[in-house]
């Protein structure tokens, strides 16, 4: 087994272990909160505005465009929606 091998396998058990860490702590909120449909309302939602987040607003934060000028009050408006959601 070569040292990219090694990498590569080491690579996928880190993932497997954090998702299994993330799984279990959501499994645990759920299980814990006094309205499991509401909380996985706002996991949904939150996965909404972050995804809105990593794929457009980044972008447009990232370029050297005039685009970056109406990337910063929309990633602030982003954070607004998240503070309301949760």
């Amino acid at each position: 087994m070569g040292a990219r091998t090694l990498i590569i396998v080491l690579d996928v058990v880190a993932q497997a272990l954090a998702a299994g860490a993330v799984g279990w702590f959501l499994f645990r909120c759920l299980k814990r909160s006094d309205d499991p449909p509401r909380l996985i309302f706002r996991w949904v939602l939150t996965v909404l505005v972050v995804g809105f987040l990593i794929k457009v607003v980044g972008p447009m934060v990232g370029s050297e465009s005039l685009e970056a000028v109406y990337g910063v009050p929309l990633a602030a408006a982003c954070a607004i929606a998240l503070t309301i959601i949760w």
